[in-house]
C-alpha cells in the first residue's frame, strides 16, 4: 500500500494548470508524432516494396501507392524507379495503405513459383540467344516483395515510428 502524503489546503491546487498543459503538449506531440511516424514508415516500406518488385515494363513497380486514413500520401514514378510524395500527412492519421495498382500485382506477389528474369535474361531469351542455365541467378525482382520488408524491416519500422514521436 501506497504511503499517504498530506499536502496543505494553501498548496494543494497549485501547479495544476501548468501541468495541465504540460500533459495536453505530450498527448498533442504524440499524436502529431505518431501520425508522421506512420507516414515516414509506410514511404520505407512502399519504397523498399518497389524495389524488390519485379519489373519488365516498370508498370508493376511504378504502381505504388501510399494512402493515410484513406488520402493518397505518395505514389510511385511513371518509370517505377522512385516513390514520390504526393499529399500531406493527415493530422491524427492512424491508417497507412501500401499497395501496388496493377492488375497482375497480387499473382506477381503471391506465386512463388514464377521466375523473375532479368531485363537482359529476357531481351536474350526473346532473341533465342540464352538458354534458362545461361543466367541462372540473374533475377530481377521476387515474389512477396511487400510482405517481405515487412518481416525483414520489422524492428526499423518501429524505430523509425519511435524516433517521429520522441522516443529512442
Amino acid at each position: 500500500m501506497g504511503k499517504r502524503i498530506e499536502i496543505p489546503e494553501d498548496k494543494y491546487l497549485t501547479g495544476l494548470k501548468e501541468a495541465n498543459e504540460r500533459l495536453q503538449e505530450a498527448i498533442d506531440q504524440l499524436e502529431r508524432g505518431s501520425a508522421q511516424g506512420l507516414a515516414n514508415a509506410a514511404f520505407r516500406i512502399a519504397t523498399e516494396a518497389q524495389q524488390r518488385a519485379p519489373v519488365e515494363t516498370g508498370d508493376l513497380r511504378g504502381s505504388v501507392f501510399v494512402d493515410l486514413d484513406g488520402d493518397q500520401y505518395a505514389m510511385g514514378s511513371e518509370n517505377g524507379k522512385s516513390v514520390e510524395i504526393t499529399g500531406k500527412v493527415p493530422e491524427g492519421a492512424t491508417k497507412a495503405l501500401i499497395g501496388f495498382n496493377c492488375p497482375y500485382a497480387a499473382d506477381q506477389h503471391e506465386h512463388t513459383e514464377y521466375s523473375h528474369p532479368s531485363m537482359e535474361r529476357i531481351r536474350k531469351m526473346r532473341s533465342g540467344g540464352a538458354t534458362d542455365l545461361s543466367f541462372m541467378g540473374s533475377e530481377n525482382g521476387q515474389a512477396k516483395y511487400l510482405e517481405s520488408v515487412l518481416v525483414e524491416q520489422s524492428d526499423t519500422l518501429l524505430q523509425i515510428i519511435a524516433a517521429a514521436i520522441g522516443g529512442d
